[in-house]
């Protein structure tokens, strides 16, 4: 009986504990719920702009008030203890999205709970900038500049492009090819400039702006070489000599110093030129090429072709037209 009675005793104190721990005050000064406690917490949950949202792991969270630096967890969330009462800004920040920040007033709380969404940057999946110089008769150059941007966003936002030099003061949009594909060509007179070397070596930015008015410049890249050397042809040429519809095209060889590849095109002969036939990348060494398929399409049977050279940035010479006729 003695046994049982301690049992009970002590079973009734211990749920007398509990209850009391329950209903007690929250003196530990700590305890954000103490009213004694003049600190407060500050905690929130960073995730993507995108829907259906998902937790932002590593993202950094700046308290200014007293430098406190921390990263989200792999949830997305953070919680920073025992700051004191004072308004002020938070900041979040993480590498591929845009940064934000909050301001955070106290009045009389003394837990304070915020959620943030970041928006991606946009990101270049591929960019090109080459030039291009044209040979026309009898001793003339066209010299134009082409950009190239492929772009992703994982929010699908993206308003427009624009491409920025700031050394020949352009700010000029992007034409939307395909989808996320983005292209521009300039001439001389686009570009304030009096010769095309002037560009050499200058930045050209790529600049995003997306449907919430946010700017981002996302990558840059410069003209490497202008290729002045011209591509002499040597037959056919000049309607001189009749040609199968499988001629042989030749030209001299090209020796410009640096490594390079040729590709040929072959146009009707007319007002509206129209490409007929094109060969694929034909090796520096070669100096003539086999065309592999009927040309057809002209009635007349006039046609000309051209030789590009076209260095390892994509910058590329075409050769003067050459003209032929096909019996």
């Amino acid at each position: 009986m003695k046994v049982k009675t301690i049992k009970s005793k002590l079973l009734a104190v211990g749920l007398a504990l509990v209850i009391y721990s329950c209903n007690a005050p929250h003196s530990n000064p700590l305890d954000p719920e103490n009213p004694d406690n003049k600190f407060v917490v500050l905690s929130g949950t960073v995730e993507t702009e995108t829907l259906p949202r998902e937790p932002i792991e590593g993202a950094s969270i700046f308290w200014m008030n007293d430098n406190i630096l921390i990263k989200t967890n792999q949830d997305g969330k953070f919680k920073i203890d025992n700051l004191s009462r004072k308004s002020g800004w938070l900041q979040v920040t993480k590498m591929g999205f845009s940064n934000d920040s909050t301001f955070i007033t106290w009045n009389e709380q003394k837990v304070i709970s915020v959620n943030r969404y970041l928006n991606s940057i946009p990101q270049i999946e591929n960019l090109k900038l080459y030039t291009i110089v044209l040979n026309k008769f009898p001793q003339n150059q066209t010299f134009k500049l082409t950009i190239e941007a492929d772009i992703s966003d994982r929010e699908e936002d993206v308003d427009s492009v624009f491409v920025e030099n700031e050394s020949v003061d352009i700010f000029y949009p992007l034409s939307e090819i395909r989808k996320n594909h983005f292209e521009r060509t300039f001439v001389e007179i686009d570009l304030n400039i009096l010769s095309f070397d002037e560009v050499i070596g200058k930045e050209f930015n790529i600049v995003v702006k997306d449907k919430f008015h946010n700017q981002f410049v996302i990558g840059g890249t410069n003209v490497k070489r202008i290729i002045k050397q011209e591509v002499e042809t040597i037959s056919p040429k000049n309607y001189q000599d009749s040609v199968s519809q499988t001629p042989e095209l030749k030209w001299k060889r090209f020796q410009p110093g640096f490594k390079f590849d040729y590709f040929a095109e072959i146009y009707t002969d007319e007002v509206q030129p129209i490409k007929v036939w094109e060969s694929g990348l034909i090796s520096s060494d070669s100096i003539s090429v086999k065309v592999d398929q009927a040309i057809t399409g002209n009635i007349f049977g006039e046609y000309f072709w051209v030789i590009w050279a076209a260095d390892e940035f994509e910058n590329k010479t075409r050769s003067k037209p050459a003209t032929f006729i096909v019996r």
